[in-house]
């Protein structure tokens, strides 16, 4: 067995923990209740850390933002899981109603203060069930959960940071699609004509090849592709997932049977030969 060089380290390991410590309560609001809990995400020790990273990853063509702080997971069902976690911000929207977000720790307190001033609108492209957005002024962050298609918010210029869509198919299985925004998506004013936040469909495919894998290539060794699925606001799609139901038409993945089926690729030459093929994989 060859040891393993510092590029092969860096491709195919890596690590990561969480930290199992949070609050968590119920709340009652306009008939819905909600169960809201906070995570120490980054394992400081410390529950009010709000988002405020960006970052891109590099050697795509679509780089991506990223988000950093604790987590806040907001959900109707009985128990948060994964899939209901967003990074803390400074304002929440539950439905059509936004509050201001303060972390007590001391009291060990999440309180949500009403606001109703110097509102204004944005339009969205879906019907997110989460989804964050972020302002240009000072780089605050509004978390919305099942905000509908028009949502009040501070006034302000904004941009997506991420969002997740729920659907059901022809057959009635539910699925779930979470995306990140591309790093050079232009911000939205608010309250101005067109001031539309776009995001998934229609999607389209992106492969792309890394000046890395172009040097293994002519070094010998086999060419990596990357596929990356873009959405009508450049987001990125970093997750599809059955939730539930098992009729669903779509093929399914073998390794990883909540997911789809790994797409194939073909390269074929000008006169239509196929000159390579294969399928991609997950992670």
């Amino acid at each position: 067995v060859n040891a393993l060089t510092a590029a092969d380290l860096s491709e195919n390991i890596s690590c990561s923990f969480d930290v199992a410590c949070y609050y968590a309560g119920e709340l009652t609001l306009d008939g819905h209740t909600y169960i809201v809990a906070l995570a120490d995400r980054n394992a400081n020790g410390r529950f009010g850390d709000r988002n405020r990273g960006r970052s891109a990853e590099s050697g795509n063509s679509l780089a991506w933002s990223n988000s950093f702080g604790d987590s806040l997971y907001v959900t109707e069902s009985s128990e948060a899981t994964e899939y209901d976690a967003m990074v803390l911000g400074d304002y929440i929207v539950l439905r059509d109603r936004i509050f201001g977000v303060t972390v007590d720790e001391a009291g060990q307190r999440l309180v949500l203060d009403p606001v109703t001033a110097d509102l204004s609108a944005l339009e969205l492209g879906d019907d997110a069930r989460l989804a964050m957005l972020q302002r240009r002024a000072d780089g605050a962050t509004v978390s919305l959960f099942s905000p509908g298609r028009k949502v009040m918010v501070p006034k302000g210029a904004y941009r997506l940071i991420r969002y997740q869509l729920q659907k059901r198919d022809a057959e009635g299985d539910l699925w779930q699609l979470t995306a990140v925004s591309a790093e050079r998506v232009e911000y939205v004013a608010t309250g101005t004509a067109g001031s539309l936040v776009r995001f998934g469909q229609p999607f389209r495919t992106i492969v792309t090849i890394s000046p890395a894998a172009i040097k293994l290539w002519q070094d010998g060794e086999g060419l990596k592709l990357s596929l990356l699925v873009a959405g009508s606001g450049d987001d990125r799609l970093v997750d599809v997932a059955r939730l539930s139901g098992t009729k669903s038409k779509i093929e399914m993945s073998e390794l990883e049977p909540e997911h789809p089926k790994e797409p194939a690729y073909h390269v074929l030459q000008p006169d239509g030969e196929i000159v390579a093929q294969g399928d991609f994989e997950y992670g």
